[in-house]
C-alpha cells in the first residue's frame, strides 16, 4: 500500500491518501478471461452511455469495484463464456444497488464511500434508471454502441446477411493499417537534428567543434544502442568530410563502431563516403550487402511513403517484423553542413533549399535552425545511391533495376486529399532524386515532371526550383533530350 500526498505541503502532516494500486493489480491478475471480458464490456458501456451524462465522475474504478463484489458474491461456475451476458448484467445489478443506496464501498478499505464528492444527488436516480433499462432489455443497448463499431459488428454477426457484404474491415486489415501508419510516421524522427537544433538555440550558429562535442556527449549518454550508433555515424561522417576537404585518405575504421547496429542509415552514410571518394566498387559491394539484409523485411512490410497496395500481405508476419523494420529501415538519412563532402554532389541543392525566396510567414525559427540540412528517407536514398553507383560502373541492368524500385516512391497528387501537404520535405527530396535519375538519362520531360511533382508536394523551401531552372537552361541550349533507355519505365 502506498501513502500519497494530495494536498498542499502545508497539510502534509495531517492529510494523506492511501493508494491500493498493488492490491488491485493482484486482484485483477487473478481474474479469469470471462471476468475480464465482463469488465471490459462494462467499461465500454460506461464510456458510451454514462460518460456523456456525468463525465468521469462515474469512473472505471466504480465499475471495477462492482465487478470485484460481484465476483465475490457469485459461484465460480457462473463465469462461463456462454453466460457472459448474464455475468455483465450481474455486474450492472451490483452497480445499480450501489446507486440506489448512494453508497459504493471500497473493496479493500472499510468505511469509504466512493461516491463522495463525485455524483450529485439528482444524478443517482437517473443513472440507476439507465442501468435498469439495460438490464431489463438484456443488454440490447449494446446494439446502439458506436465505440469500436461494437453495435454494428453485433448486428452483422446476428443478421441473416452474408458477412462478406459487410463494409467493416477485418481484424487483419486493421492490423495492416495500424502497422502502415506507424511505419509511415516513424520515418519522421531524427535525433541528429535535435542535437543540432539545441546548439543553434544556444549560440545561433552551428560550429563544427561544438557539434562533434555535442554528438560525442549524446553518444555517451544514449540509453539505446541504435541512438548511439546514429551519433557515432554522424561523428565519423563529419570527420571524413574534413579529410576529403583536406585531400587526406579517409580511414574506414572510423565507421566500424556505428556499423555494428546494422541500421540502414549508418550503412548509407558509409556508402556515401565511399561514393564521394570514388570507391565505386566498394560502394556497390556495401549496397549489395545492405540489400541482402533488408530484402526479407521488404517482402512482408509496406514501404513508408509508397503507394503500393499491401492488402494481400499477412498481418501476423508484418507484426512480427515491424519492430525489426523500425530499427533497421525507418530512420531517415540526415546530412548536416559539416558532412557535405560525404554526400553526392546533387544533394547540395537540398542543402541550400531554404535560400530560395519563399513566403516568410512559412519560415519559422525551427526552419531557420534546420537550414543547411539534407534529409531523405533511407529506402529511396538507398535505391538512388545504387542507381548512381552502377551508372559510374556502367552496369546498366543493375542501374535500371534500382530505378524501377525507386519509382515505387513516386508522389502523385491524386494519391492524397486536395489539402494534403507532407509534414516534412522528405517526399519532395525523394521526387528530386527521381528527377535526377531521369536527368542522368537526358530525359528532360520526365525530369521536369518529377521536379514539378516535388514542388507540388512542398511549395516552400524546395530545391526543385533550382533543378527546373537549370533544366530550362539546358533545354534551351540543346543539351537535353526527351528519350533514353529508361523511357519505358514511366
Amino acid at each position: 500500500m502506498f501513502m500519497e500526498p494530495i494536498y498542499k505541503s502545508d497539510f502534509l502532516a495531517t492529510q494523506w491518501r492511501m493508494s491500493t494500486n498493488l492490491i488491485e493489480r493482484l486482484l485483477m491478475f487473478d481474474l479469469t478471461v470471462v471476468q475480464m471480458k465482463a469488465y471490459v464490456l462494462t467499461k465500454m458501456m460506461r464510456k458510451e452511455f454514462f460518460k456523456p451524462i456525468v463525465g468521469d465522475r462515474l469512473s472505471t474504478f466504480h465499475f471495477k469495484t462492482a465487478l470485484m463484489f460481484t465476483v465475490q458474491q457469485t459461484p465460480h461456475n457462473f463465469w462461463t463464456e456462454d453466460n457472459l451476458v448474464q455475468c455483465v448484467m450481474q455486474c450492472l445489478t451490483t452497480m445499480k444497488r450501489f446507486l440506489k443506496l448512494r453508497y459504493s464501498p471500497h473493496y479493500t478499505i472499510a468505511g469509504i464511500n466512493l461516491f463522495v464528492d463525485k455524483l450529485k444527488t439528482h444524478e443517482f436516480p437517473v443513472l440507476a434508471c439507465m442501468l435498469s433499462e439495460c438490464i431489463r432489455t438484456g443488454l440490447k443497448c449494446l446494439f446502439s454502441m458506436k465505440l469500436d463499431d461494437v453495435g454494428e459488428r453485433l448486428r452483422i454477426e446476428l443478421s441473416a446477411q452474408s458477412f462478406e457484404t459487410a463494409s467493416l474491415q477485418t481484424r487483419e486489415a486493421n492490423e495492416r493499417s495500424i502497422i502502415t501508419e506507424i511505419l509511415s510516421h516513424a520515418a519522421l524522427l531524427s535525433p541528429i537534428r535535435s542535437v543540432k537544433y539545441d546548439i543553434f538555440k544556444k549560440v545561433k550558429s552551428f560550429p563544427r567543434t561544438q557539434f562533434i562535442e555535442a554528438l560525442t556527449s549524446a553518444a555517451e549518454e544514449a540509453g539505446h544502442e541504435l541512438r548511439k550508433a546514429l551519433f557515432q555515424s554522424t561523428i565519423a561522417t563529419v570527420k571524413a568530410s574534413d579529410c576529403i576537404r583536406q585531400n587526406v585518405p579517409v580511414p574506414d575504421e572510423m565507421y566500424k563502431t556505428s556499423l555494428t547496429s546494422e541500421t540502414l542509415t549508418c550503412y548509407l552514410k558509409f556508402a556515401s563516403m565511399l561514393f564521394c571518394t570514388k570507391q565505386y566498387e566498394q560502394t556497390a559491394s556495401i549496397l549489395s550487402e545492405i540489400e541482402e539484409k533488408i530484402n526479407p523485411l521488404l517482402k512482408v512490410l509496406p514501404f513508408p511513403g509508397s503507394t503500393e497496395q499491401v492488402g494481400i500481405r499477412c498481418a501476423k508476419v508484418s507484426t512480427t517484423h515491424a519492430f525489426e523494420y523500425l530499427k533497421t529501415i525507418s530512420l531517415p538519412v540526415v546530412f548536416t553542413l559539416h558532412e557535405k563532402n560525404c554526400m553526392p554532389q546533387f544533394l547540395a541543392y537540398e542543402m541550400y533549399a531554404t535560400t530560395i525566396p519563399t513566403n516568410k510567414a512559412k519560415t519559422d525559427q525551427y526552419v531557420k535552425g534546420m537550414k543547411d540540412d539534407v534529409i531523405v528517407d533511407s529506402l529511396p536514398y538507398f535505391f538512388y545511391l545504387k542507381f548512381v553507383t552502377n551508372e559510374k560502373l556502367g552496369k546498366t541492368t543493375l542501374q535500371k533495376s534500382a530505378f524501377d524500385k525507386l519509382l515505387t516512391f513516386r508522389w502523385r497528387r491524386e494519391h492524397y486529399s486536395e489539402n494534403y501537404r507532407p509534414r516534412t520535405r522528405y517526399v519532395s527530396s525523394t521526387m528530386n532524386l527521381i528527377g535526377h535519375c531521369w536527368e542522368l538519362n537526358n530525359d528532360f520531360f520526365q525530369a521536369t515532371a518529377a521536379y514539378t511533382a516535388s514542388q507540388a508536394s512542398n511549395p516552400h523551401n524546395n530545391a526543385a526550383s533550382w533543378h527546373i531552372f537549370c533544366l530550362i537552361g539546358r533545354f534551351i541550349y540543346g543539351s537535353c533530350t526527351c528519350a533514353g533507355w529508361l523511357g519505358s519505365s514511366s
